[in-house]
């Protein structure tokens, strides 16, 4: 079962287990928010909202507060001015756990993961019952643990990074040493650019190799690495 759902003048179609990026809302890491403003629920018995649907509502989790990429804005007039400006948009991620459709027909995000490993295996091979029955509640115990709160690694581990730069990271959504491995260098020279003058002179090249040695618990290596450079240039 989905449903159409506006929040704060924008329409989304969600499904529970969903991920969605909503305008800044009002809400703590790991708060339950409802909406109700829902204008149509579908599935095996859908419902049309004259304008919302009676009772119907979506249940969510904040799941992320953070800040969208850098947009630049410039202004001018030949002759006259010139302005350029930055601007960066505050959103709230969040994961959609329940849609209720008002008629007493509930979808939970748990359920829903339960059942998608249950078609793979039986489309793929006619193995045993018993099989499936224990593959099934292992997946549906390991994919809730993704919607839990974020566990942050130190970023400052990597050479180059101090706790400043890494909370500005954490406010652009680089938590883990994953996600700052998995990051393109240009990415990361737009969120300290942003960030201030400062820190536009630092030097991300190498942070994302160093993050993803630190990823794999290669400790040893990194330490022969960062001796054998300096902020990322090789010591001569």
């Amino acid at each position: 079962m989905y449903g159409i759902v506006q929040i704060k003048g924008h329409q989304y179609k969600v499904e529970a287990g969903d991920i969605i990026d909503v305008d800044k809302l009002d809400a703590n890491l790991d708060d339950t928010v409802d909406f109700d403003q829902v204008l149509f629920t579908g599935g095996s018995n859908p419902r049309v909202g004259a304008p919302t649907v009676d009772g119907a509502k979506v249940v969510a989790k904040v799941i992320r507060q953070a800040r969208d990429r850098k947009i630049i804005v410039l202004r001018r007039s030949p002759g006259k001015y010139r302005k350029k400006n930055g601007h960066r948009t505050h959103y709230t991620a969040l994961m959609i756990t329940e849609v209720h459709n008002g008629a007493g027909d509930v979808t939970k995000a748990d359920a829903k993961k339960a059942k998608a490993p249950k078609k793979k295996t039986e489309t793929k091979k006619a193995a045993p019952k018993k099989t499936e029955a224990k593959a099934a509640p292992k997946k549906a115990k390991t994919a809730p643990a993704k919607s839990a709160t974020i566990e942050p690694d130190d970023l400052t581990k990597v050479e180059g990074i101090g706790p400043k730069i890494a909370g500005i990271l954490n406010e652009s959504g680089i938590f883990t040493w994953a996600d700052l491995g998995a990051a393109k260098i240009q990415d990361l020279r737009d969120i300290l650019e942003a960030a201030g003058p400062r820190y536009k002179s630092k030097n991300p090249g190498s942070w994302a190799k160093q993050a993803r040695m630190a990823a794999k618990g290669e400790w040893d290596k990194l330490k022969a690495w960062q001796d054998e450079h300096d902020h990322g240039i090789e010591k001569k």
